[in-house]
């Protein structure tokens, strides 16, 4: 109710801007303009089958200069990240259809992880899990093909057959129920969804959504969808606040929110730090803010 009462008498959609200036060992001058992005809560279980509930969440996109020309836009997600290189990245395209320098950035339902393009990711491999949340994910989906095989419903057992003696994996794979729907087309199975669609909410320069790559998120939500309120704000344009003045709550090293015994459960640290591990002593400053050419490279390594 605190976070409602904040968004009634301010509801201009704040980001947080910083500005770096870098020089590589072959005297490469790289400009880096960081967009921080703050949310009250991470609702990612309850809004899109995900993994975690927990208050707050700190997300960020980089825009990567090299000489002058834009280079590349660099990505968070679930504290790792991913690249896009300019010349492929979506920009967004004004009301007569032209292309501006404006770069779209997707952002999955509740877990606010930032995509370069409307993806649907159904699968354990997103998080990397251990064999315990593998073997959790794999029962999952085993449970839900059961129900679909002894269901009643005739034909529902004969999409169960059919699916499973089309699976190119075997029957014990981890993605061997991944594409199975029901005569409803419901999907049956329940794992994991990062559903950055981009049919939602939009913020920033507006242009014509409809220019852009969206998919429908009633695709793959559930047919029945939660009653709870939901607020947005009454405007679409930034408010923007510079950082690089780095403010006193920046130099905060504890979370923001609630701190659990399930780590995913946990409020995040503030945008400047990590998230102190098991048995750490002390808070590391984040890659991505001390060290942006070492993140840069890092995630070039990655698609190599």
């Amino acid at each position: 109710m605190q976070y409602v009462k904040i968004l009634k008498e301010e509801s201009v959609p704040v980001y947080y801007g910083r500005v770096i200036y870098e020089l590589d060992e072959q005297k490469n001058q790289w400009t880096i303009l960081q967009y921080h992005f703050f949310y009250a809560f991470n609702d990612w279980r309850l809004a899109a089958n995900g993994i975690n509930h927990h208050e707050g969440d700190w997300e960020m996109v980089a825009v990567y200069l090299k000489n002058d020309l834009p280079y590349s836009v660099l990505f968070s997600q679930h504290g790792a990240g991913s690249i896009e290189k300019w010349q492929t990245l979506i920009k967004a395209k004004d009301k007569q259809g032209s292309l501006t320098l404006h770069p779209v950035v997707y952002v999955a339902l509740g877990s606010h992880a930032n995509y370069s393009k409307p993806e649907v990711i159904r699968s354990p491999s997103m998080y990397k899990p251990g064999r315990l949340q593998r073997l959790l994910f794999w029962t999952d989906g085993l449970i839900h093909y059961l129900f679909l095989l002894f269901n009643p419903n005739q034909k529902a057992r004969q999409i169960a057959m059919k699916e499973i003696a089309l699976k190119h994996t075997t029957f014990l794979a981890e993605d061997a129920f991944i594409n199975m729907r029901d005569e409803m087309d419901h999907y049956v199975i329940s794992l994991p969804m990062e559903l950055a669609s981009g049919d939602g909410f939009r913020l920033g320069f507006q242009g014509d959504t409809l220019c852009e790559g969206i998919l429908r998120s009633s695709s793959y939500l559930k047919r029945t969808l939660s009653d709870r309120e939901t607020m947005s704000p009454n405007v679409k344009e930034w408010q923007r606040v510079l950082l690089n003045s780095e403010p006193d709550w920046v130099q905060y090293k504890g979370l923001w929110g609630v701190k659990s015994m399930l780590n995913d459960e946990s409020g995040p640290p503030g945008p400047k730090w990590e998230k102190p591990k098991k048995d750490q002593v002390g808070v590391q400053e984040r890659m991505r803010w001390s060290r942006p050419l070492d993140w840069l490279a890092e995630l070039e390594q990655k698609i190599r």
